[in-house]
């Protein structure tokens, strides 16, 4: 299971290279729904960022004709969005 520091350095990696969303965002989902005590070691605001992140993920959808058939979905320049929103509210709520 990877460690919540790992997720982030992923996640960093795939902010430069989004190439490397894929595996990033694997290990997010991996950590919140696989690993409840890493989960449950995290502060409150940063188990709800990832909440945030790993439920904005359901709209995700790569192929714009998809996309294009509804409002919610969002692609790829969004989901980078949301990456760095969700690294900067931990940057926020880790000391």
């Amino acid at each position: 299971m990877p460690s919540f520091g790992y997720v982030v350095e992923l996640l960093r990696a795939a902010q430069r290279d989004p190439r490397r969303l894929g595996p990033a965002l694997a290990a997010a989902e991996e950590l919140e729904f696989n690993d409840e005590a890493e989960y449950q070691s995290l502060a409150e605001p940063v188990q709800a960022a990832l909440d945030d992140l790993t439920l904005d993920l359901d709209y995700y959808e790569p192929d714009p004709t998809v996309r294009s058939q509804h409002s919610v979905y969002f692609g790829p320049d969004e989901l980078i969005a949301r990456v760095e929103r969700f690294l900067s509210r931990i940057d926020e709520a880790t000391p």
